[in-house]
């Protein structure tokens, strides 16, 4: 199976100016404190916020961008380096390669347990795990695998009210 990171973007940055990733999918809100360069065709960028309800000024994920994205990765490879970062690298990011590693064949809960050996702490973003969940047939199932997970973090960390930033 292909390398993944999951990474903020000042190190994702970093990251693809070493030439590290041969796949880059950079999920960002327009409020990124940097301009994000284009990295060519390998590199897939939706523009959305950390937001977990359309809220007015804020855009939400959708399925469009959340297909494209899996699109964008559903050709990796043995020896391929899957980069994916947001902002911080804890909530959108996560979200999204849960969902190419289900893609690739792996279950929600071994997608999850993934995420989280590669990302010790994680909150992902449940309206795109919804999404997900949805675009890959999952039955509820992986909604409910993250809500399990969110269930086993501390309560200040879980962010039950996070319909705006996830700050």
């Amino acid at each position: 199976m292909f390398e993944v990171r999951i990474e903020n973007a000042p190190a994702a940055l970093r990251l693809m100016e070493e030439g590290w990733p041969t796949c880059i999918i950079s999920l960002v809100g327009d409020d990124l404190r940097f301009d994000l360069p284009q990295f060519g065709p390998k590199h897939f960028i939706a523009r959305f916020h950390d937001v977990e309800a359309t809220l007015p000024g804020y855009v939400p994920p959708s399925g469009d961008m959340l297909r494209a994205a899996l699109k964008h990765a559903a050709n990796l490879n043995d020896g391929d380096r899957l980069l994916v970062h947001c902002h911080a690298g804890k909530s959108r990011s996560p979200a999204m390669v849960i969902g190419i590693l289900i893609s690739a064949g792996l279950s929600a809960s071994e997608a999850m347990s993934r995420v989280k050996a590669l990302r010790p702490f994680v909150i992902p973003n449940r309206l795109m795990i919804s999404i997900l969940d949805d675009l890959l047939g999952q039955g509820g199932e992986l909604v409910r695998v993250v809500e399990d997970h969110y269930k086993s973090l501390p309560a200040e960390a879980a962010l039950p009210n996070r319909g705006g930033w996830n700050l």
